[in-house]
């Protein structure tokens, strides 16, 4: 288990995350390979079904753009070589943790696009046109809803 808190002060960040560490411990990579790997044949099972695809996200979900080049690198690329492992085959897709636009800069784009993904998804509600940035895609948060609510949501979403 790990406490994550969006902070948008990045001075504010290491106090969390020393809070974080003294609570649960430093998150070791040989335990987020556990965790993955005992989701492993539900992921699978989601990919092989060919209607769902799987996109990486990071290792420890921060909000991006408070954290300095390097380390958003090692995020996003430690967390697509672990999912890469588990399916056996590339990842080519990136959601941004928490999404908003405050949440990465043009330079964490850039890290995902030079990190080999095709793709990223935000986290603001809107078309995707044509001309909609690859690495700025909106994307509909969808939560565990009643299915009754949630074909409302999908109503909205699609019919305004």
């Amino acid at each position: 288990m790990m406490i994550t808190i969006r902070n948008e002060d990045p001075k504010d960040l290491r106090e969390i995350q020393e809070v974080n560490e003294r609570a649960f411990g430093q998150p070791q990579e040989a335990d987020i390979v556990e965790n993955l790997r005992r989701n492993c044949e539900e992921i699978l099972s989601l990919v092989q079904g060919g209607v769902v695809d799987v996109g990486s996200h990071t290792m420890t979900h921060p909000v991006l753009a408070t954290l300095p080049p390097e380390r958003q690198l090692d995020e996003v690329r430690t967390g697509k070589r672990l999912l890469e492992e588990i399916l056996g085959r590339p990842v080519t897709s990136f959601a941004y943790p928490f999404g908003s636009k405050a949440d990465y800069s043009r330079q964490t784009a850039g890290i995902v696009r030079e990190s080999g993904f095709e793709c990223a998804c935000s986290n603001f509600t809107d078309l995707v046109w044509r001309w909609t940035n690859l690495f700025q895609l909106p994307r509909v948060v969808v939560r565990n809803w009643p299915g009754e609510l949630f074909s409302h949501k999908m109503a909205e979403w699609f019919y305004g």
